[in-house]
């Protein structure tokens, strides 16, 4: 399945075993810009997994949904979050969805949910207001935390990519819960740094870092 796609272009292997990411025909022409984030945050991504030994997740804002648009999966943990390229989280209830909705006006994001919204466990925001609070708390700290919001025994963090003044996207890390719990801290730190990194060198224009992983 995974040879069809790429020979449609649909998406992109590597680098490295069992790593795909979408591809231009996938995104279509007007997410160019997306494409080259994509490619200048793949070295960020790979050297803060490799860092950490977690899986990293690059994704964008489609609706109320994130859409996974990259991931560096880590294996060395013997208990570790993957989720896949394409897939979708409501975002009221991820970390890079309120990062990515932080980034929208409030007008927007009240459109958005003017029909509610889902809850997804017992700690799910339930309302517009508790989000509303969410994203205040996100625009001050510069990051978004997920205290198993979405799926029960996950946690994640995330942090801002801006694309452009219409475009964004996250670079997050989930975690499972037991060992988020005991250092979520470091990983707070680790998002807030990479995701600097990435918007330096993209506001930059720089060509991406080398990464530090074959």
């Amino acid at each position: 399945i995974i040879g069809a796609m790429e020979s449609e272009r649909l998406v992109l292997s590597g680098p490295g075993p069992g790593n795909i990411r979408l591809g231009p025909a996938f995104l279509g022409l007007t997410a160019t810009a997306l494409l080259d984030i994509q490619s200048i945050a793949r070295p960020y991504l790979l050297s803060l997994s490799e860092r950490l030994s977690e899986t990293v997740d690059l994704s964008v804002l489609v609706g109320k949904n994130i859409v996974f648009i990259d991931q560096v999966a880590a294996c060395q943990q013997r208990l570790h979050a993957i989720s896949s390229v394409g897939a979708e989280f409501p975002a009221h209830a991820c970390a890079p969805g309120k990062v990515l909705l932080a980034s929208c006006p409030d007008e927007d994001i009240s459109d958005l949910y003017a029909g509610g919204m889902d809850m997804m466990t017992a700690h799910t925001v339930e309302n517009f207001e508790e989000l509303g609070e969410e994203i205040d708390l996100v625009r001050k700290a510069g990051y978004a935390a997920d205290k198993e919001e979405h799926s029960r025994g996950i946690c994640a963090v995330s942090a801002l990519i801006e694309v452009d003044t219409r475009r964004a996207a996250a670079v997050s890390i989930p975690v499972p819960a037991q060992r988020f719990y005991d250092d979520e801290t470091k990983y707070i730190s680790a998002i807030l740094e990479c995701c600097s990194e990435i918007n330096e060198a993209y506001s930059a224009g720089a060509s991406p870092a080398k990464s530090p992983v074959a």
